[in-house]
């Protein structure tokens, strides 16, 4: 990832912190590349990489602003750490608001597919699982995203982070939730473009978009203009390419017009680790889902026609043959992209298949917060950043600098910080349904229907979003 210089008018530092140069700007704010530091100092050389974000001058003094910046702390405080970039400083009331997460060192999910190509069999299917895996932590936080999309997805050496909760809101009731027309036309969801209640299901069509992306190089319904793109999403077949087998199946069902057609995100992950268990474990059970996810991430070093997995009051599972979905994901010995002829080199620990397992039985009460946990400590600055890797059961106190921001009435529309990648589009032909009637203004080729989502947009062409947008 390129990092660019800073300009006239950026702070050399933001508090404790040192500021090294720019990740990446949206229309909410900029994402820099920081380092603690001694006052008037510059950093060490060890010292641990820190993406702060800081909010555009020019929103200071926009109260709406400002409770968006706050909700989007305050909601990246109810995700597990192990899917997002972390959060470990903040200060929102000062002169200057901005908000220091963990950053991540690797490209957007976008950046990688324009530079390297689509991705396919086991680096696709390592994806998908990390991704709902983030998902369904997400949706179980009782979160809705919003605008998940390929910008959004950082390709970090542990694995996928999803990133961007600025347009993100709290379920208000089973999984539903009343939203604005939010989000990039190529990955919203049809109930989002017209402007209806919008819940987890939306979320669950944006991700199939995103895997669709993935794996072709091209959103389902294409990229090119407003409305095109709006009419096929709501009357036509998604395009999914190549893709094949009980993936392809799986996404389609996941584009599916109707949300109630969707499988929710816990069922998606369950399906992507191939089993039929109907229900998770109690919590007590943890153990056993552990190694039922040991056993299913061994690969060849199991064996399949001996090897049954016993889940606590469930039929014992046997595992499954060579060749299936399951077979090809073993994270614990695979780098999480591992391409044909080395054209991604991102060595890592791989997708935690072990920790989506528990996900489904153990995240809804591991990342709920508890009524009244709000911190007003402030965080050593110069302590070591906490790592990427931290169990999928670690909750973070964020600390805040000072009180909380009273939230205003939204009555008006929100800033998106996601522009739509700048590619050329490549145009698809449309049938003759007529065009639904909705109100947008015409901006380039692939562009968003809200000003721009919170992912920042990287300086130059060759970088993806910045880890803390």
């Amino acid at each position: 990832m390129k990092l660019g210089a800073l300009r006239s008018g950026d702070p050399d530092r933001l508090g404790p912190y040192a500021l090294l140069g720019r990740i990446g700007e949206g229309g909410q704010g900029a994402v820099f590349l920081g380092a603690a530091a001694p006052e008037g100092g510059e950093p060490a050389d060890d010292a641990p990489r820190v993406a702060i974000k800081l909010l555009h001058a020019d929103l200071i003094d926009d109260a709406k602003a400002r409770s968006r910046f706050l909700r989007e702390l305050d909601v990246a405080k109810r995700v597990a750490p192990f899917c997002t970039a972390q959060v470990i400083d903040a200060d929102v009331d000062g002169d200057r608001p901005y908000i220091v997460s963990e950053y991540v060192p690797g490209p957007s999910l976008n950046q990688l597919v324009r530079d390297e190509g689509p991705l396919d069999g086991a680096a696709l299917d390592r994806l998908a699982v990390g991704t709902a895996t983030a998902l369904a932590a997400i949706h179980e936080a009782q979160i809705v995203h919003r605008d998940f999309k390929p910008h959004n997805v950082l390709v970090g050496p542990d694995g996928p982070r999803v990133i961007d909760f600025g347009v993100a809101r709290a379920v208000t009731g089973a999984t539903t939730l009343t939203s604005r027309v939010i989000g990039t036309p190529s990955y919203m969801a049809p109930e989002q473009i017209r402007g209806e209640e919008t819940g987890t299901p939306a979320d669950v069509f944006c991700w199939a978009a995103t895997l669709v992306y993935a794996a072709t190089g091209e959103p389902p319904f294409g990229q090119d203009s407003i409305h095109a793109v709006i009419n096929r999403v709501l009357h036509e077949d998604p395009d999914v390419g190549a893709m094949e087998g009980s993936l392809r199946v799986l996404v389609l069902e996941c584009l599916a017009k109707e949300p109630e057609r969707r499988p929710p995100s816990r069922t998606l992950l369950l399906r992507l680790l191939g089993t039929d268990v109907p229900a998770a474990p109690d919590l007590g059970d943890a153990t056993a889902m552990l190694a039922a996810g040991s056993v299913l991430a061994a690969g060849d070093d199991a064996d399949p026609t001996a090897t049954r997995v016993a889940f606590p009051g469930v039929s014992p599972v046997p595992a499954p043959a060579r060749g299936t979905l399951l077979t090809r994901l073993r994270p614990p010995v695979a780098a999480l992209l591992a391409r044909r002829g080395g054209r991604v080199g991102l060595a890592a620990a791989g997708v935690a298949l072990v920790a989506a397992v528990v996900v489904v039985s153990a995240v809804l009460a591991l990342t709920r917060p508890k009524a009244g946990n709000s911190s007003t400590k402030v965080s050593d600055p110069s302590a070591p950043v906490s790592s990427p890797s931290a169990p999928a059961h670690q909750l973070v106190d964020v600390p805040r600098r000072h009180a909380p921001v009273p939230t205003p009435q939204d009555s008006g529309p929100e800033p998106s910080d996601s522009p739509t990648p700048s590619d050329s589009p490549t145009a698809k032909p449309t049938k003759p349904t007529p065009t639904p009637t909705i109100t947008r203004s015409s901006p380039p080729p692939t562009p968003t229907t809200t000003p721009p989502s919170e992912s920042p947009v990287p300086p130059d062409p060759s970088t993806g979003p910045g880890p803390g947008g």
